[in-house]
C-alpha cells in the first residue's frame, strides 16, 4: 500500500512539475505607429474615390460583395505591393487592384515623429444587382 501511494504522489509530483515547464507564456505586441497612413481627406473620401472611379460592371453574371486588398503605403505615400487577401469574383479582383494602383498618394505613417511605411487593408465592396 505504501509502495502504491509512494508511485501515485511521484507521478502526481512528475506531473505537476511537467505541467509548469509547459507553461506557454503570453506575448503582448505592441504596434508602434504614432499615426497610420491616411488617404487624403480621409476614409469618406476613400469611399467617394471609389465609388467615382469604379469601372467594373458585368453584365452576365450577378454579383455582389466584397474584395479585401492589403498593400504597402510607402515613406512618400505611395502605393505598393497590393495583393488581393480575399477574392470575390475575376473581374472584380482585377477592378481593386486597378482602383488601388490609381490612387494618389496617401500622407505616410509616423513612428517616432519619422514617415515609415505600412501595410493597410482595404475593403472594396462590389454589387450590380
Amino acid at each position: 500500500m505504501k509502495k502504491l501511494l509512494s508511485i501515485l504522489f511521484g507521478c502526481l509530483l512528475a506531473l505537476s512539475t511537467n505541467a509548469q515547464d509547459n507553461r506557454i507564456e503570453e506575448e503582448v505586441l505592441v504596434d508602434p505607429i504614432e499615426l497610420l497612413p491616411t488617404f487624403p481627406g480621409g476614409m469618406d473620401s476613400v469611399y467617394t474615390y471609389i465609388n467615382r472611379n469604379n469601372q467594373w460592371y458585368e453584365k452576365r453574371t450577378t454579383v455582389s460583395g466584397t474584395v479585401i486588398a492589403g498593400f504597402i503605403v510607402n515613406e512618400k505615400g505611395e502605393i505598393s505591393d497590393i495583393k488581393i487577401l480575399k477574392k470575390l469574383y475575376p473581374t472584380c479582383d482585377k477592378e481593386a487592384v486597378r482602383l488601388i494602383e490609381n490612387m494618389p498618394n496617401w500622407i505616410p505613417a509616423k513612428e517616432n515623429g519619422k514617415t515609415v511605411s505600412k501595410r493597410m487593408v482595404l475593403p472594396i465592396r462590389f454589387s450590380n444587382m
